[in-house]
C-alpha cells in the first residue's frame, strides 16, 4: 500500500475544443516537451504521489506519450461526465492516510517549486490554498438586457493549483454533483468549509487557445 502524505491530481481529462488542434492542448508540445510533463516534473520534485486523469479515449496515445517523453511515475484515473466526476475518480485512488491534496489544470504548466512550496505553507495553517489574482481590467455585469459596471476590487482570478486537507476534500467530493461547482475550492465550500485565498502566481495562465501556447512558450523560454 502506498503510504504517502502529499497527493497531486493533474487533470488531464479535457478536449480542449476552443484550442483547434486534433491533439488536446495537455498533450501538445511545448519546448518539445508534453504541457502536461511539466507539471509531473515540478510536483515529483517535492515528492507527491502523482495521479493524471485522463479521457478514457485518450489511453493507448496517452501511454505511448508517457514513455516517449520519460513522464515520472504517477498512477491514472480516468475521466468522468464532468470535471467533478474526474476529480472524484481520482480521489478514490488516495488512502485516507493521506494529508494533503493539491488539484491541479494540466494545462497550467507555468508553474514552480517556490511557487507551491508557499501554498503548502499556506495549507498548513488554514486547511486549504487557493491562489487567486486581483482583476486588472474594467468589469461589466449582465443584468437583465444591460451591461452595469461592477467593482473590479470585488473580484478575483482563480488559479490552480489547489491545496486542501486531504479528508476534508474526499469528504466534500461525497456530495451529489451541482452545476455550480466551477472548481474544487467550490465543492469545498459547498460542503461548509471556508475557502482561504491565497496570492497567485503571475503568468500561471491555462492555455486554452493557439496563441497561448506561443505566448507561454516565451514565459517559460524567459524564466529567471
Amino acid at each position: 500500500m502506498i503510504t504517502a502524505k502529499k497527493w497531486a491530481v493533474i487533470v488531464a481529462a479535457g478536449r480542449g475544443s476552443r484550442f483547434g488542434s486534433d491533439v488536446p492542448k495537455q498533450f501538445v508540445m511545448l519546448n518539445n516537451k508534453p504541457v502536461l510533463f511539466y507539471s509531473l516534473d515540478v510536483f515529483s520534485k517535492l515528492n507527491y504521489q502523482l495521479i493524471v486523469v485522463i479521457h478514457p479515449d485518450d489511453q493507448l496515445y496517452y501511454t505511448a506519450l508517457s514513455e516517449t517523453h520519460l513522464f515520472p511515475d504517477h498512477q491514472i484515473a480516468l475521466g468522468g461526465a464532468e470535471r467533478f466526476h474526474s476529480v472524484q475518480n481520482a480521489l478514490a485512488l488516495i488512502p485516507e492516510t493521506a494529508e494533503l491534496v493539491l488539484v491541479h489544470d494540466a494545462a497550467r504548466p507555468n508553474i514552480d517549486t517556490t511557487f507551491i512550496q508557499r501554498l503548502e505553507g499556506e495549507v498548513a495553517t488554514y486547511g486549504n490554498a487557493i491562489p487567486a489574482l486581483p482583476v486588472s481590467d474594467s468589469l461589466r455585469m449582465k443584468m437583465g438586457d444591460h451591461w452595469r459596471a461592477v467593482h473590479r476590487d470585488d473580484y478575483r482570478i482563480i488559479q490552480t493549483p489547489q491545496f486542501f486537507n486531504a479528508f476534508a476534500l474526499k469528504k466534500a467530493y461525497q456530495q451529489d454533483y451541482s452545476t455550480s461547482f466551477t472548481d474544487d475550492a467550490s465543492v469545498l465550500e459547498a460542503d461548509g468549509n471556508e475557502i482561504h485565498l491565497v496570492v497567485g502566481k503571475n503568468g500561471n495562465i491555462k492555455i486554452t487557445h493557439a496563441e497561448d501556447l506561443k505566448w507561454m512558450s516565451f514565459l517559460m523560454s524567459n524564466k529567471g
